[in-house]
């Protein structure tokens, strides 16, 4: 966690339930106004599990474009 820079990243290197190996990712958070900012959630992975890259990737997106309503209403979005 870095709180100066509004960011804070992990990792899953086992038991990860996306469909990739060795995740992982780093979110920040970017001021874009007095009341407002932009959330950049990125993420890299390696050796997908029976599937390709342009598979994990639709995979990996999904599940955490699910995840930003949560988000949204927990920050009053």
């Amino acid at each position: 966690l870095d709180e100066e820079n509004k960011t804070i990243s992990y990792s899953i290197p086992t038991n990860n339930p996306l469909p990739v190996d060795d995740y992982f990712a780093t979110m920040t958070v970017h001021e874009t106004g007095a009341d407002s900012c932009r959330l950049e959630w990125s993420c890299t992975w390696s050796a997908p599990r029976d599937m390709t890259e342009e598979e994990a990737v639709e995979s990996v997106t999904a599940f955490y474009g699910s995840l930003l309503p949560g988000i949204e209403e927990a920050v009053g979005a």
